[in-house]
């Protein structure tokens, strides 16, 4: 955990292997959406693995289980391993990079342990959240993570201003608005994105209220 107010600055000017040894959890977690979206691509037959609900494949139909079945069956990792599946380069590449830039920075600041407990909470929050409001369905990406560590970094950020975390100038509105491009069908209707707004929505809030928890704690530390 760095304690100096260059913390960002000293770690930007590490090589990158020396950035991935600093940020190792960080590092883990691209690792392994480089796996989910290889599954995808290569074993398609294995996603069920990965999916909150297992499903079978018959003649081309997709029969979905439920929630509850996951519980049953005590497959806990489903309530995580949504996150992993990427469908597309694109859609890799871009949470990958937002990931790497807000996963970084609270690892390389606050430790190793905060970044972990957050991606874990807010990945599993926002997969349910996808799950129950936006329909059983195939799902997965990032993204609701990614959502979750901005506004894990916006809210701790304003609460104690003397904290060295900091988001990349218009970042939070970029990520707003396509929030509500998502919410709005416009994404889907120009072109084609299938988006998990859910997630997005509740990833955000859960990673806000995160942050609260973060910007009292160091406030008062």
């Amino acid at each position: 955990m760095a304690d100096s107010n260059s913390a960002i600055s000293n770690f930007d000017n590490l090589s990158i292997s020396d950035q991935l040894r600093a940020a190792p959890v960080t590092a883990a977690f691209l690792l392994a959406s480089i796996i989910g979206a290889l599954v995808v691509r290569f074993l398609p037959s294995h996603i069920h693995w990965f999916t909150i609900q297992n499903y079978d494949l018959i003649s081309n139909s997709v029969t979905l289980g439920s929630l509850s079945g996951t519980l049953d069956d005590r497959e806990y990792w489903r309530f995580i391993t949504p996150t992993f599946l990427h469908f597309g380069l694109f859609h890799l590449t871009f949470n990958a990079l937002l990931i790497w830039v807000l996963g970084k920075n609270i690892e390389y600041v606050l430790g190793s342990f905060k970044i972990f407990f957050c991606i874990i909470v807010i990945a599993m929050f926002s997969n349910i959240g996808q799950y129950f409001l936006g329909g059983a369905s195939i799902f997965g990406g990032s993204s609701g993570v990614v959502y979750g560590l901005l506004g894990f970094i916006w809210v701790s950020s304003n609460i104690a201003p003397s904290s060295i975390l900091s988001l990349p100038q218009g970042l939070i509105g970029f990520m707003l608005i396509w929030l509500f491009l998502g919410i709005s069908g416009i994404i889907e209707f120009t072109i084609g994105l299938n988006v998990a707004n859910a997630a997005h929505i509740v990833g955000l809030i859960s990673g806000m209220i995160l942050g609260i928890f973060d910007g009292l704690f160091r406030l008062n530390s």
